[in-house]
C-alpha cells in the first residue's frame, strides 16, 4: 500500500556500503536482494521488525539511490536512521530544480523530483515537475514524464494525455501514453 510506504532520496555520500554497515549496526534481519532488471531498479531488503521492512535501492536508470521504510511506524523508524545517512530533504531537492545551471543539471534534478517526492501530493513539487512538462528541451520534458510517473500522484493525468497527443517528440508521445494506460489499468484493478 502507497501510504505505508516513506521514500527517502541518499546523498551521494551514503554508500552502498555506507547504507550497509549502518544497517548492521541496527540488527535488522536480511531478507533478499533483487537484482536490476527490466521491472526495476536494484534492490536489498531488510526485516525491521514484524511490521517494517527496509529497502535500500539503486536505480541506474535514473542514477540515483533511495530507501523506502515500509510499515505503520515507518516515519518513526526512519527518524532513527536518515539522521545517520545523509539525504535529500523536499526543500533540498527543489533547490536542485529551481538551481540548475544546465540542460543536465535540469534532467538530474528531474529524477530526483520524481524519486524524492513526498507519497502524498506536494503544490511545490506538482508545479516543478509540471514545468518540467513544458520545457523547451525534450529531454528534459522526458525526465519530467518520468518523475510524474514515479510519484504515482493523479494530478498529472491530464498533462499525459496532452503530451501524448501533442507532445512533437514521439518517444514522449508514447511515454506518456504507455503511463496514461498504466494508470488506469492499475485504477480499474483497485475497484
Amino acid at each position: 500500500m502507497k501510504n505505508d510506504r516513506l521514500r527517502i532520496l541518499l546523498r551521494w555520500q551514503a554508500t552502498r556500503e555506507k547504507v550497509i554497515e549502518t544497517i548492521k549496526r541496527k540488527g535488522w534481519v536480511w531478507l533478499n536482494f533483487i537484482p536490476e532488471n527490466q521491472d526495476g531498479p536494484s534492490e536489498w531488503i531488510w526485516l525491521i521488525d514484524p511490521e517494517h521492512t527496509f529497502h535500500y535501492i539503486e536505480d541506474a536508470f535514473h542514477g540515483l539511490r533511495y530507501v523506502i521504510f515500509q510499515g505503520p511506524d515507518k516515519n518513526k523508524i526512519a527518524a532513527h536512521l536518515v539522521s545517520e545517512l545523509e539525504h535529500f530533504d523536499s526543500s533540498d531537492i527543489l533547490r536542485l530544480w529551481d538551481n540548475a545551471s544546465n540542460l543536465q543539471v535540469k534532467i538530474e534534478a528531474a529524477n530526483a523530483l520524481g524519486v524524492g517526492a513526498p507519497i502524498e501530493p506536494d503544490s511545490e513539487f506538482i508545479k516543478r515537475i509540471t514545468e518540467g512538462f513544458f520545457h523547451s528541451d525534450s529531454n528534459v520534458r522526458y525526465a519530467a514524464v518520468l518523475a510524474a510517473a514515479y510519484t504515482q500522484w493523479d494530478n498529472f493525468l491530464s498533462l499525459f494525455e496532452q503530451l501524448s497527443q501533442n507532445d512533437p517528440v514521439d518517444e514522449i508521445r508514447t511515454a506518456a501514453s504507455n503511463i496514461q494506460n498504466a494508470y488506469s489499468y492499475y485504477s480499474n484493478q483497485e475497484q
